[in-house]
């Protein structure tokens, strides 16, 4: 798997084969950075990072921190080892917990950008409420899910926890939600 773009471009990240991984593919994070707004002196979050290459990327393209969080133990020692070797673990951590503790825990800290890729078949509903409360008022939520029906959000449920979807592609199998804090902000 290679970085797509900035610093880092055409750098290659190695991570141990598990089940539990899908990576996002280069073209759908190609797009993704594409769209979203300028990443320079960003604080970024990276939620069920797996291989971390959102975060990666995001660094990459000029970020000035990212908080990743990855439950699987050994996949947390991976991504330090990845971010060890690409030389930019001084503007990272890494949280081996679940989602929910780390955003109920460290709700203080207030992100520019959220990555947001669970296992497709994982429910976020339950965190919507808590990704308000890490966000800026201008935040950004980056959200992808499968493309089968059963795994998409209403605009709805967003609208109920302060979150409104601002713009919605398709790449194949993935759908990506550009979801904001704020019903007015734009994300190109």
């Amino acid at each position: 798997m290679k970085i797509t773009g900035g610093t880092l471009r055409g750098r290659e990240i190695i991570v141990n084969s598990r089940a539990d991984l899908r990576p996002s593919q280069s073209r759908v994070r190609e797009a993704i950075f594409n769209i979203i707004p300028e990443l320079n002196d960003k604080l970024i979050m990276d939620l069920f990072a797996g291989t971390g290459i959102l975060g990666i990327e995001a660094l990459s393209r000029g970020a000035h921190y990212v908080d990743f969080v990855e439950k699987n133990p050994q996949g947390s020692k991976d991504l330090h080892t990845v971010l060890s070797k690409l030389q930019i673990d001084s503007k990272a951590d890494v949280y081996c917990d679940r989602v929910e503790t780390v955003l109920t825990r460290y709700k203080a800290q207030k992100y520019d950008v959220v990555f947001l890729d669970p296992p497709y078949r994982q429910s976020i509903e339950s965190i919507l409420p808590l990704l308000e409360h890490v966000l800026v008022d201008d935040g950004l939520i980056v959200y992808l899910h499968s493309a089968h029906p059963s795994s998409a959000i209403s605009p709805e449920t967003y609208q109920s926890n302060n979150l409104f979807l601002s713009d919605q592609r398709k790449y194949g199998d993935t759908v990506v939600d550009f979801i904001t804090h704020n019903i007015n902000t734009s994300i190109k």
